[in-house]
């Protein structure tokens, strides 16, 4: 993935595919400078990008390492929503609470009609 934050979060996610994950190449941009000075300063220069692109799409070790990692991050997000996965079960269980909730509200409703 290539990384071009402008503001709020956006930076520390920067970090986190870029630095953590390592899956991601930045593009250099260190400061929302979009709003601030608008045609005063170019954030990010086309070079910038070009490097980006090399890197992420290219033949080397790099790029390829990137990318198998992310493979890799992506299969085990994927067994999650599986049967049996954590997020599968997660949400099961959530269903669940959701009817005994109801169950037990349309309990009570009866009780205090009696």
């Amino acid at each position: 993935m290539i990384t071009w934050p402008m503001f709020a979060e956006q930076f520390y996610n920067e970090k986190l595919l870029v630095d953590i994950l390592k899956i991601g190449v930045s593009v250099g941009s260190k400061a929302n400078k979009f709003w601030l000075n608008i045609g005063e300063e170019v954030v990010v220069q086309r070079d910038d990008i070009v490097k980006a692109v090399e890197i992420l799409m290219g033949n080397g070790q790099e790029g390829k390492a990137m990318r198998m990692r992310a493979r890799k991050l992506g299969d085990a997000a994927n067994r999650t929503i599986e049967e049996g996965g954590h997020s599968y079960n997660n949400l099961i269980q959530l269903i669940d609470e959701l009817k005994s909730l109801k169950i037990a509200r349309g309990l009570e409703k009866i009780r205090l009609e009696n």
